[in-house]
């Protein structure tokens, strides 16, 4: 290769050795700045600045540290880190409403929260340090945190009996008895045999806390335009068998709240990972494969789907089992995994 040639190859060779170099030196800049700004860490360096701004600053920070702050609870499988941002959750000085989220005390309860963590009672997702992921429902992570009317609920999953501080479980309670519920449903507490409504004792472990709220609100699901009761939005001519009690708001959140934290038998959920569940709706040949294994079992011998065919929307399949069209809005991901894989062990 003569020289001049030599020269320009060693030049080029010498700008792509160059602009590589820049990039790897700004890939290496970058990260550690993404790394401090990421939200945890900002909630931390703001909760410093608020405590050094308060009389009682010392007392504030004396157990600060910059570092994530985790609860541990092996014995009911939680991990929380809702305090790395909630810094200020145990400081009586920050109870005042005054004070901001998320560094306002918590209202005085009779549990440490050292002892038992946050989502115990508030769920959402406790290992994560990121604000939307922490509250809000995922397609990893579908218990968000509960609003302040339903939080209630949660005492019940430990408190059988009624308490003075929780009178919205106590008024779910209540109507159960008031509107006669066990005359259709089994109930915790109540042996009776198989009765016309579902058995409600372990509600909790396998529906949604929305889809029961909406169910009580409307037991038809849908009402079409020109008054024709339809489920799941295809017509039928059968009412349902819950009755529409035309319960008041107040009525309809007590109830759901209650029904929510029934959990009578012991159940172990098979967990699915949150890479897998987040895969779900980024690879249509998973659900491919689950319907044809559906038609495959022969599934629709029991069950019927909703399905739509020359723009008429029929159900295809029999009545012995339930509709599943729209099972997955209804039940736990976690329950309905582990009902396919032993439906005898609920």
């Amino acid at each position: 290769m003569p020289a001049e040639e030599m020269g320009k190859v060693t030049e080029r060779m010498r700008f792509v050795f160059t602009a590589s170099s820049l990039v790897f030196l700004a890939v290496l800049a970058i990260s550690p700045f993404k790394d401090y700004r990421r939200e945890w860490k900002q909630y931390r360096r703001s909760y410093l600045r608020f405590a050094q701004s308060r009389p009682d600053t010392k007392r504030l920070t004396a157990d600060y540290s910059p570092e994530i702050d985790q609860i541990w609870l092996p014995g009911m499988n939680v991990v929380d880190r809702c305090t790395t941002c909630h810094q200020g959750i145990a400081q009586a000085s920050l109870a005042d409403k005054s004070v901001p989220q998320p560094f306002r005390a918590h209202p005085p309860i009779p549990h440490n929260v050292r002892e038992w963590g946050c989502t115990i009672c508030h769920r959402g997702q406790g290992p994560s340090t990121e604000v939307a992921e922490a509250h809000e429902s995922t397609l990893a992570w579908e218990q968000p945190a509960l609003p302040t009317h339903f939080i209630q609920a949660s005492c019940g999953t430990c408190h059988q009996s009624d308490i003075p501080q929780t009178p919205q479980l106590v008024r779910g309670r209540r109507l159960l008895a008031e509107l006669h519920c066990q005359g259709c449903h089994k109930m915790q507490g109540i042996d009776r045999p198989a009765m016309l409504g579902p058995d409600l004792s372990s509600i909790g472990t396998k529906v949604r806390r929305e889809w029961i709220y909406k169910w009580l609100k409307e037991p038809r699901t849908i009402v079409d335009k020109d008054g024709n009761v339809t489920v799941n939005g295809y017509e039928t001519e059968e009412e349902p068998r819950m009755p529409k009690f035309r319960l008041t708001e107040q009525e309809i959140r007590a109830l759901s709240g209650y029904l929510s934290v029934q959990k009578a038998r012991p159940f172990t959920p098979y967990k699915i990972s949150p890479a897998v569940v987040a895969g779900w709706s980024r690879n249509p040949e998973l659900m491919s494969q689950g319907e044809l294994r559906f038609r495959q079992m022969f599934c629709s011998t029991c069950h019927s789907l909703a399905v739509t065919r020359a723009g008429e929307t029929k159900l295809i399949g029999g009545d012995i089992g339930p509709e599943l069209t729209k099972v997955g809005s209804k039940v736990n991901p976690d329950w309905l995994l582990a009902w396919l894989r032993d439906p005898e062990a609920y």
